[in-house]
Parts: C-alpha cells; sequence; structure tokens
C-alpha cells in the first residue's frame, strides 16, 4: 500500500510540472493499443538529433525522468541499456533493448525486463529543409500500477518537456559542436 501511495505521488508530482501548452509544436494520437505518437519538428539535422538520442549514457542529461543510463552489451547495431526512470526520490529500473537502423535514422527500443508490464517505442528521423528534423516518436509503456488514463496523461504529459530539452541541447551543440 506504501508502494502504491508513493507511485501515485510521484505521478502527480510529474504531471503537475508538465508545461504543455496549446502553442507547443506537437502533434499527438493514441491508438487503441494505447501507442501514443508524437510528432514534432527539431532546430537541427537528423544527424544531430540521432547524437543526441543514442547518447545513452549522457541520456539523463537530455531525457526527462531519465536518471542514469548504463551500456550493458553492444552488438553491431543492437544495444543493451539499463535504465533507471523517476522523479523525486521515486525510480524505476529495466532493461532494454536498442536496436539502432542509422541510415534511416530509426531507433527503435523494446523493454527486455524491469519493472513495466510494457516499455517499448521507436524514434523516426526526417530531414527537412534548412537544417531541420521531422521526429516521430511512439512510446507503449504500462505498468501494473497506472491506471489507463492517468498513463496515458503521463506519458503524453513528458513529451513536451523532451521537445524542450532537445530544443535545448541541439542549441548548445550549433554552438560549441557537442553533447553537453
Amino acid at each position: 500500500m506504501r508502494i502504491q501511495r508513493l507511485l501515485f505521488m510521484a505521478i502527480l508530482f510529474t504531471l503537475s510540472g508538465t508545461t504543455a501548452t496549446a502553442e507547443e509544436p506537437i502533434s499527438y494520437s493514441i491508438d487503441q493499443n494505447n501507442k501514443l505518437t508524437a510528432r514534432f519538428e527539431l532546430d537541427g539535422t537528423p544527424g544531430q538529433v540521432w547524437k543526441l538520442i543514442t547518447n545513452y549514457e549522457q541520456s539523463h542529461l537530455i531525457m526527462p525522468n531519465v536518471k542514469k543510463t548504463i551500456i550493458l552489451s553492444r552488438e553491431n547495431n543492437v544495444v543493451t541499456v539499463e535504465t533507471t526512470v523517476g522523479t523525486g526520490l521515486f525510480s524505476m529500473t529495466y532493461t532494454a533493448i536498442m536496436t539502432e537502423i542509422p541510415r534511416e535514422r530509426r531507433l527503435i527500443w523494446q523493454q527486455k525486463k524491469g519493472s513495466f508490464s510494457k516499455n517499448n517505442g521507436s524514434w523516426k528521423l526526417t530531414y527537412l529543409d534548412d537544417n531541420r528534423t521531422a521526429v516521430i516518436y511512439q512510446i507503449e509503456m504500462d505498468h501494473v500500477m497506472l491506471p489507463n488514463g492517468l498513463r496515458r496523461k503521463l506519458v503524453k504529459g513528458s513529451v513536451p518537456d523532451l521537445y524542450e530539452s532537445l530544443q535545448k541541447h541541439l542549441k548548445i551543440m550549433n554552438y560549441n559542436g557537442k553533447v553537453e
């Protein structure tokens, strides 16, 4: 019961920090399997965005709610990572298989083991004019302690923070040429 209460408090805290507004350039859709698809554009090339999303050991600096990621193995374009996510004192760790498809600028992940009953998704990057990138970000996440509606709000609510963080890091990258 105490864990459920802590989980509920962490979720409310996370949702209260969400900065989504009607002006944000992000579109969403959710299918019948609760897979969220977000579409947005970033001020950087697909190569620059690719560097950010595949920089696993620095993902805690770029991805909201990621506390730590460790690369467990790498074989060609398949990377196994252990990631801890959370907010405040609450956190969960899972192991995921990251499949990189660089020539398509596509990254697919699937949870191998961990706290979530489902945690998978993908990134698809497409070049636009003026060194901009169209992003399709999909995520399908479930946890036994999360009611459907609250899970949707949590996942959808994290996308504006992800967008802002990526934009910020692309500006830094364009300024000094490296990920920080």
